[in-house]
C-alpha cells in the first residue's frame, strides 16, 4: 500500500492541524515529512523538524488576527514561523517563533 502524508507524519502535528482547522478552512501544504537526503538537497537545514515528521510548511498567511491567535494557541510549546507566503509551523518541544 502507498504511503500518504499521515503516514510520516507526527500524530500530533496532524492533530494540531485539525484544530485550527475550523479558523482557516483547507489547509495546503507545501512542504511536510523529509528525508535526509532530500532534505539535504533542497536546502533544508541539517536539523530540520520536517526530518521528523513533526514539521509542515503551509501555503497560509497569518495576516488576520483572529487566526494568527489561534495558532499561537494550538502550537503554544511549538514553532511558527511566518513569511510572506508560507507558515511554518512545528511540534518541538518548545516555544520558538520566527519570520523568513
Amino acid at each position: 500500500m502507498k504511503k500518504t502524508i499521515l503516514d510520516v507524519l507526527d500524530p500530533d502535528l496532524v492533530k494540531y492541524l485539525e484544530k485550527v482547522r475550523p479558523s482557516t478552512g483547507e489547509l495546503e501544504i507545501a512542504s511536510g515529512y523529509r528525508p535526509t537526503t532530500y532534505n539535504k538537497k533542497s536546502g533544508g537545514k541539517k536539523l530540520s523538524r520536517h526530518q521528523s515528521g513533526d514539521a509542515v510548511d503551509l501555503i497560509y498567511v497569518l495576516n488576520k488576527p483572529k487566526i494568527r491567535k489561534r495558532f499561537e494557541r494550538v502550537f503554544a510549546n511549538g514553532g511558527i514561523g511566518r513569511g510572506s507566503t508560507i507558515t511554518h509551523v512545528d511540534c518541538r518541544d518548545r516555544r520558538a517563533r520566527w519570520y523568513y
